[in-house]
């Protein structure tokens, strides 16, 4: 009988964050990409089981992690129409802040005239339009999105 090996059994939280420690180090300052790492590292260590498609996850103000598959088109903001994520509680957003968009198996993020924009991986590189990488971050409103596309290992 098949037993399981440690690298089939899920990672624990404390296993995570542990190995985001490794991977990162100790951040020196002004080092983006721990931040970034770090933020990926939380957000997944709180998500639970996740579907193996293109997908945001995100914060909401009680610290509860929530996530979006992305098929088409995704538009995020307060009032984002029938093919969107309603977060109407975050005033930094716009009714229709930004949209998120699968073609084939490319990712793209797209700043929708918003009133404070968006930026992708960090504060200061505010974009109109970009291409999504596994592991980016998308800052808008209140909010850290992480885009994650466990799809693109199969």
């Amino acid at each position: 009988m098949p037993t399981e090996s440690p690298a089939d059994q899920p990672a624990s939280d404390a296993d995570l964050r542990e190995a985001s420690q490794t991977i990162i180090g100790l951040p020196s300052p002004g080092d983006h990409l721990a931040t970034r790492l770090q933020t990926v590292v939380e957000h997944l260590a709180s998500a639970g089981k996740l579907p193996r498609k293109p997908l945001l996850l995100w914060r909401d103000g009680d610290r509860t992690t929530r996530h979006a598959i992305v098929e088409g088109k995704l538009i995020f903001g307060r009032q984002p129409g029938a093919h969107g994520v309603a977060l109407p509680e975050d005033k930094a957003l716009s009714r229709r802040h930004f949209v998120v968009r699968m073609t084939g198996r490319e990712a793209s993020v797209e700043d929708l005239e918003s009133r404070n924009g968006i930026a992708v991986n960090d504060s200061g590189n505010r974009i109109k339009q970009a291409r999504l990488r596994d592991g980016d971050l998308i800052l808008a409103g209140s909010r850290v999105f992480v885009f994650l596309d466990q799809s693109a290992s199969d």
